[in-house]
This record gives C-alpha cells, structure tokens and sequence, in this order.
C-alpha cells in the first residue's frame, strides 16, 4: 500500500495548520524528494477501509492501518471530504488526518511492524529458495532434454457477467460498531472489476482450476507439460494479481512452440471466461539482445550440463523467489504464493 509506504517510512506532516479557532487556514505541506506527498490520501482512506475482508490474513502494514483506521477518530468519523470541515471539538478535519498519520507512526513502532515485514519477506524468500531448489532436483533426475517454458497468467480487466464481480461494499461505524453495508458510490468509470484481479481466494482459485483436471480437452496437453512452478503475485500498474508458471516441457512430445502457446492460452481462457491473456516471455522484444549476450535461458536445456541447468536455476529463483511482490493478504497465513507441480501424466 503505497500510503503506507509513504506515513511509515517518510516525517512528512500531511497538513500545516495556520491560525487559531474560527480562523485556522490549511495548507498542504511539500514532500521530501520522491515520497508521495501524504495530503493526496487524505480522500482516500475510506476507500482502502472497504477493502478490508475479515476473512484474510493481512500482512503487517495492511493489518496495521485497518485496525488505527477503526480505532482512531478520522476513520469513525468518515472523514475525508473537505480538509476544512470543522468537527464538534474545534479540530479541522486536515488536523484529525495529521494526528491519524501520526497514531499510525506510533503503532507502527509500538507493533515492531517494519521486524515483521523484514521477517516475513525473508522467510518467504527462503522457503522460496528451498521449494526452488527441490523442484530443480527433481527434475533432474528425469534426466531428459526440457524446453524452460514461463508465461504470466494475467486476467481480464473488467467483469462482464455479475459471477465475475464482487459485491462492492463499504465500512461505517454506526451506533458504536463498524459494519459494512452495500456501496451506493459509483464504480470507477462504472465498470466493476474482475474478481480474481483483487480478491485473493478467486486468484488462487483460479490457479488451482488451471492446473486441475488434466484428463479432459486438454489431456493432450497434460501430454507435453511437464513439471511447474506457480505463483501467485502482485504487479503492474494497479498492483493486480496474477499468476506466473513456469514449466519444463518434454521437447520429445512437443509438436511446435506455437502449438503449446495456442494450446496454453485456450487452457487459460476456459479458466477466466474466455477473457484471460497470456504474456509468453518467448515472444520478448528484447530476445535476440539478451541471446546475443548469452543471457538467454529459455531454450532446451539437459541436467546432465551442469553450468547451463544451474544458470536456468539461478534465472528462475530471480523471478520466483523474490518479496517485491508480495501478496496484501493470503486467505490464510500458511496459503502459500508458490506451488509446484509434478511431472507428466
């Protein structure tokens, strides 16, 4: 949450306050170098209240402002409109937002928040590694010549039936407790968004679909795929989820490069409602770059040459075994991001 990021790790008072009683005047104040300035969020907090599920396991800094957002007075209040509004105790609304960024501060210490995302990234990171490791040497002992094949799974934008949706829902507090209650605010431009983009159950859902049933339309497939690596991740410009693979194909059973694609990509949209696009790092821009300074990976590839499979190794722990994609939330705190899979039917 890049609020956070700005209140946890930048001193940036949101709000100046000039003035005293019925005269105080606000002013925005500057940000330091490249932090966003703060002011900008004041509107926005209320909008990051409703996406709070009781249902998920929030990482630190998410848990931390959805609990000092329903503690504190500038959430209670539902403040977010005028910076001017003037509350019953005198206080402007600018400087309910400035002691809220500061009660977040002082919980964030009081909780060791910035330890435990430390602690979090690196224990994924190493049970990333690990999983990494023992998939790599597993496959090795197949001991056969393998295409390295990645893709990035990306869903569809907007939702086109009312299953692809979800309910659009906000938090007050009302008669002394937070409920949530259906949002009557418009949708953005008025298109709802695909559920699997921002709700973790339905991304990891949907992973577990594509790699289900490997015996019907696709059991050909199945035939060529061999063993895979899946995460779930965040990314792009709306921070979306979306699923990035990475399987070892059999180049013996492999008809063409451009059927498997084809072939992925149906797989893919039966999944996602005929929508769902595939991202194929085969079709880089930059391919012949990168194979013309040797750091190309993703051709065949034999355990049995052993400076080659451990750069192919190295390459896949680069993009999968990683923290600057963390997940917002899991359903539970032991789901994990990454899955592997097996080998061949």
């Amino acid at each position: 949450m890049l609020f956070m990021r700005a209140a946890l790790e930048g001193e940036q008072i949101p709000f100046e306050i000039r003035g005293e009683g019925g005269r105080k005047q606000v002013v925005r104040t500057r940000r330091a170098g490249d932090a966003r300035n703060l002011s900008s969020y004041f509107s926005k907090c209320q909008g990051l209240m409703d996406l709070y599920s009781p249902e998920e396991a929030y990482r630190p800094d998410f848990q931390l402002f959805f609990d000092c957002y329903r503690n504190h007075m500038f959430g209670r209040l539902g403040l977010g409109g005028s910076f001017t509004q003037r509350l019953p105790n005198g206080m402007l609304a600018a400087e309910m937002f400035n002691d809220f960024v500061g009660y977040l501060r002082e919980q964030a210490i009081e909780r060791k928040v910035a330890k435990a995302l430390w602690r979090l990234k690196k224990e994924g990171v190493n049970y990333q590694r690990e999983s990494i490791d023992r998939w790599f040497s597993g496959a090795a002992a197949l001991d056969r010549g393998m295409l390295p094949f990645r893709a990035e799974l990306l869903f569809p934008e907007c939702a086109a039936v009312e299953s692809e949706m979800l309910p659009h829902l906000c938090w007050r507090f009302i008669d002394g407790q937070w409920v949530q209650l259906p949002s009557i605010d418009r949708l953005g431009d008025g298109n709802a968004e695909y559920h699997c983009r921002i709700d973790v159950h339905a991304a990891m859902d949907a992973r577990d679909l594509f790699f289900g049933d490997k015996r019907g339309v696709d059991s050909d497939l199945f035939d060529v795929l061999g063993p895979h690596l899946g995460k779930v991740e965040v990314g792009g410009r709306h921070g979306a989820l979306h699923l990035h693979v990475v399987y070892l194909i059999d180049v013996s059973k492999l008809p063409t490069l451009q059927w498997l694609q084809s072939r992925f990509s149906a797989r893919w949209a039966r999944v996602t409602g005929g929508r769902g696009y595939v991202f194929y790092s085969h079709e880089r821009e930059d391919r012949s770059e990168l194979e013309a300074q040797g750091k190309w990976v993703l051709e065949v590839q034999h355990p049995r040459e052993v400076e080659r499979w451990e750069k192919l190794k190295q390459y896949v722990m680069g993009y999968f075994a990683s923290d600057d994609q963390l997940l917002f939330a899991k359903p539970t705190e032991r789901s994990r991001a990454l899955t592997s899979g097996r080998t061949w039917r």
